[in-house]
């Protein structure tokens, strides 16, 4: 990647998602999730944090059970 491309996590994830959205960018077993599905997830979490009243520079721990 380039020094213009993207740094943060997020970033990269929706850069894959617009030049690549139905290539695989997870695979967990029989699961395959494309970029464009992880972008869409990324973004509902995103949200949800905000909604909870998370600001920049705020720590959090995220635990996904299934």
């Amino acid at each position: 990647m380039s020094v213009s491309e993207p740094k943060l996590l997020w970033e990269y994830v929706s850069y894959w998602a617009r030049r690549k959205p139905e290539a695989e960018a997870l695979v967990f077993g029989d699961v395959r999730i494309s970029w464009a599905e992880f972008d869409a997830e990324v973004d509902k979490a995103a949200r949800a944090f905000l909604d909870a009243g998370v600001q920049s520079g705020d720590r959090v721990a995220m635990v996904s059970m299934g």
